[in-house]
């Protein structure tokens, strides 16, 4: 990703006061190595290639400068963001700019800062949000499927997120996984068993799951893909083993990884990693519980998100191995996308409750508090089965904003 971050000033405020700000902004900013700084402030037009960059900042550092950022951004066809603080008539100038710019139907967001600490947060925010948005554009994935021929669902997510998506079917997987050596199998469950208790599983059946992760191990690792999706039911129909194990090991190591080849819930699982550097967990809303909270459900959990990890049998099929934890962050984040991916609608809830609490659902469950919205305003309005849960971190929604500005995708927050 390629930024440049341009300073504006109006030399009637003097260049005593505004050259070194932008000396002290620069040195600040100077950890973000993909960002080009201007060597000083610009007080006049001048002609500058901003085609090249995937985004321009145009710092103000003084007012008078609101005709200067919309002359250098004019016919640019890039995003801009705007920053300023309220000294110095700044902020008046950037929304000066801000509102010429929407006329101009130029794509624009603004930050206001009270000193250069809160630059510095608000900037971080920023930055993580962009980026990744820039990630998802890119992004090289696997998806496993019984045909080894890219999905219609992959090319639509191509179309409307981006990033690349390359496919190997179930056969070829499987080939990878039984030729695996014992010795690779063993260190594999010794790696394992750091992570989940196996006390009370079988070596056979934990042996034919943890070939599975060796197998997608394997091609991602060979194929440089940084995230998995998987068609898992059939393959567990035909080969009478789930993925629920690799996949949560996937999660656990930073490769974001989603089960039911579901292209709605990984990209949020990839933006659950780079916004809060924890894995992300899909879960199927399972209805309200006795005492009127949501529940949710699903065998695919990180082990890095959990507490008391073990295996189990696979809820539907009664296959070797689910995943069951109890879920070790409070507060969380969780949501997906509309079917067209233009709307994202994300909720903040209050853990109340986790593990496998019982047999009739998926082997790890969630009680949610989603006040002050009722668990049936939320199944009244949920966009559909699975969502995405992030532990809560501070900034998050403020980057999933960032990021649904970057990504052109319309942020619902139900809370």
């Amino acid at each position: 990703m390629k930024i440049i971050y341009i300073g504006l000033a109006s030399e009637l405020h003097g260049s005593e006061y505004y050259a070194p700000l932008y000396g002290e902004i620069v040195d600040r900013l100077s950890r973000y190595k993909d960002i080009i700084f201007l060597d000083e402030p610009l007080t006049s037009y001048q002609k500058i290639d901003l085609s090249k960059y995937d985004l321009v900042i145009i710092h103000h550092l003084t007012g008078g400068t609101s005709s200067l950022a919309v002359e250098l951004t004019t016919d640019i066809n890039r995003p801009v963001i705007l920053i300023a603080s309220g000294a110095h008539n700044a902020l008046a100038s950037a929304l000066s700019a801000r509102a010429k710019m929407i006329y101009s139907r130029i794509k624009v967001k603004l930050i206001h800062y009270i000193d250069l600490d809160d630059l510095k947060e608000k900037f971080e925010i920023l930055y993580r949000g962009v980026l990744t948005g820039d990630l998802l554009r890119k992004l090289k994935i696997l998806e496993v499927n019984e045909t080894g021929e890219t999905s219609p669902m992959a090319h639509y997510y191509m179309d409307r997120v981006g990033g690349m998506v390359e496919t190997v079917s179930f056969k070829e997987l499987i080939e990878i996984a039984e030729n695996a050596s014992k010795n690779n199998i063993k260190n594999l469950i010794r790696d394992i068993s750091d992570h989940i208790d196996l006390t009370s599983v079988e070596e056979e059946y934990l042996e034919k799951a943890v070939r599975i992760y060796y197998a997608l191990n394997d091609v991602v690792e060979k194929g440089g893909y940084r995230a998995v999706t998987i068609d898992c039911f059939p393959m567990i129909m035909a080969y009478k083993v789930t993925p629920c194990l690799a996949l949560a090991m996937l999660n656990a190591r930073g490769i974001p990884a989603s089960c039911e080849n579901d292209f709605y819930s990984l990209p949020l699982l990839i933006v659950s990693r780079y916004l809060t550097g924890r894995a992300g967990w899909i879960a199927n809303p399972s209805g309200v519980t006795s005492d009127g909270y949501l529940r949710f459900a699903h065998c695919t959990i990180a082990p890095s998100l959990g507490l008391d990890c073990r295996l189990t049998s696979h809820f539907e099929t009664g296959q070797p191995y689910a995943v069951t934890c109890r879920y070790s962050f409070r507060e969380v984040v969780f949501g997906r996308f509309d079917r067209e991916f233009n709307v994202l609608r994300v909720y903040r809830g209050k853990v109340v409750d986790s593990g496998m609490l019982e047999k009739m659902y998926c082997r790890t469950q969630l009680i949610i508090d989603p006040s002050p919205l009722s668990p049936d305003e939320f199944i009244g309005e949920a966009l559909g089965n699975h969502h995405v849960f992030m532990p809560l971190e501070t900034g998050l929604f403020d980057s999933l904003d960032y990021l649904a500005w970057w990504m052109d995708w319309k942020l619902e927050v139900r809370s």
